[in-house]
């Protein structure tokens, strides 16, 4: 990573870089220090909500033109909420750098949040909470994640609950917006064929036309893990049984970090895995059985 920089731009914002002068293109990703992780209770779901707002309209873009102009650019936008972030992304050829800069900007900041998209938003992000419950797979994983994280907000659904989505206000998600999505809160990165010092000008060009209506400073997580150990036992009427094993394992600061990396794909990460050849190839048990490592 020869061609690596890094600023803290006048707007507050982190920019990372990386050129890779052999690329035809850019890609662009903006990060916003908000997930599951981050929420109340009461507002469980709220980051995957604003994700899925940024995309109904700007001060400068209807919905339509935001995909129009994306499509001109031939390029790809997207996004999506984790547990301790959110990201809008897209990629580019290297000649719309700041056209693409310019999008990504003005979804995350000037998103008019607009109550008929809201409520109409709510009945999408409710039918995606039931797919998760319809495929056995993402719903063991939900269920494994709320009973071991036990009262931490890691045990929170990405998505939120039923309830939760329901009772959510315009004033709720602004009041949230405005607390999280910060300039000093957020890191843009770019990876491929430009000038770091381009992009640099290009980002603090389109924020200054930003106002300055959010919260300052870094959002500092304040929760504790609490582990609870045992097992769960969800009936559903399925055909297979689909069960999770898991324990306690490091932080990505850990020096331990690549050693368990490496541990996990020997063990299940892969077709050629201890795991894969014991139990599908050499025994018929199952048709999926893969292990993974989840760090924060």
């Amino acid at each position: 990573m020869k061609n690596f920089k890094k600023d803290v731009l006048e707007s507050g914002i982190t920019l990372i870089t990386e050129k890779k002068p052999y690329f035809n293109s850019v890609s662009i990703g903006l990060w916003v220090k908000t997930g599951s992780v981050y929420e109340p209770a009461e507002l469980n779901g709220i980051s995957h909500f604003i994700e899925h707002l940024f995309f109904k309209g700007t001060k400068n873009r209807t919905y339509k033109e935001i995909n129009r102009e994306i499509d001109l650019m031939g390029g790809a936008l997207n996004a999506f909420t984790g547990t301790e972030l959110t990201c809008l992304y897209t990629k580019v050829l290297y000649k719309n750098y700041d056209a693409a800069v310019g999008l990504l900007i003005d979804l995350m900041f000037n998103s008019l949040f607009p109550e008929d998209e809201i409520e109409k938003e709510k009945s999408v992000v409710l039918q995606e909470i039931s797919g998760v419950q319809d495929d056995p797979s993402d719903y063991s994983m939900e269920l494994f994640h709320r009973n071991f994280y036990g009262n931490s907000s890691y045990a929170f659904p990405i998505l939120g609950t039923e309830n939760t989505i329901k009772n959510f206000s315009r004033k709720k998600i602004l009041d949230y917006y405005y607390r999280h999505y910060n300039p000093e809160n957020i890191i843009i990165s770019v990876a491929g064929n430009f000038e770091h010092n381009k992009i640099a000008d290009s980002v603090n060009r389109h924020m200054s036309k930003i106002d300055s209506s959010f919260d300052k400073g870094v959002i500092q997580r304040k929760f504790k893990t609490d582990k609870v150990y045992g097992d769960f036992i969800q009936d559903k009427d399925l055909e297979q049984t689909h069960f999770l094993i898991g324990l306690e394992g490091i932080s990505r600061s850990d020096a331990d970090f690549f050693s368990a990396e490496v541990l996990n794909t020997i063990l299940g990460a892969s077709v050629s895995s201890k795991l894969f050849q014991e139990v599908r190839e050499n025994k018929g048990l199952a048709y999926s059985i893969y292990s993974n490592s989840v760090f924060h």
